[in-house]
């Protein structure tokens, strides 16, 4: 299973439906890929989320994200314990590689140029552009979204939608998450 810690702007754009980073929504919401963050993270994304985006949509991103995570379990919560100040152009991004480091993340999905310190750093996690992390990772599989249908669905979501729960209590978690997905996707 992939690692992957994504910065507050990753965060906001693969949640926008027809978003070149939608791949990595995909991705995580079918289970295919654990996203790990620290409250740190979490706060600075609903700073992000506040300012650049309506009250609505921000709190149904973080809605979203609960959902998901009740049905999948696949948000890894993580207190970095010790700060590695790799990212000195702008210290305010050491805690995106603090939580990669200490969740031992494969990659940090990132389009910020500030991450570059971390390549060849000999940590795991290195940065990881989104259109590179989605052209390495999820490209070519069932995680990519197919073309679009005449009800506006990809392959991908008609088959995700058609594979039945497998208990009762997985049941009204999805029909929750879905109802919760159909408006971020159609936002």
């Amino acid at each position: 299973m992939i690692v992957v810690v994504i910065d507050a702007n990753g965060v906001l754009s693969m949640f926008k439906r027809g978003h070149a980073n939608r791949p990595i929504f995909d991705a995580w919401v079918a289970g295919k890929l654990h996203w790990a963050m620290s409250t740190e993270i979490l706060l600075e994304s609903e700073e992000a989320a506040a300012r650049m985006t309506n009250p609505a949509y921000a709190k149904l991103i973080f809605q979203t994200m609960d959902a998901v995570d009740a049905v999948k379990q696949n948000i890894q919560r993580v207190s970095p314990t010790f700060r590695f100040h790799l990212i000195t152009t702008d210290p305010d991004d050491d805690k995106f590689a603090d939580c990669a480091i200490a969740a031992e993340a494969d990659d940090i999905v990132t389009a910020d140029s500030d991450f570059k310190a971390m390549r060849g750093s000999g940590n795991k996690p290195q940065p990881i552009t989104p259109e590179e992390f989605i052209r390495l990772h999820l490209s070519g599989g069932v995680m990519m979204r197919g073309r679009e249908s005449k009800t506006g669905r990809s392959r991908w979501h008609r088959s995700c939608l058609a594979q039945p729960p497998a208990n009762s209590s997985q049941a009204s978690g999805l029909n929750a998450l879905g109802r919760s997905l159909f408006e971020v996707a159609w936002v």
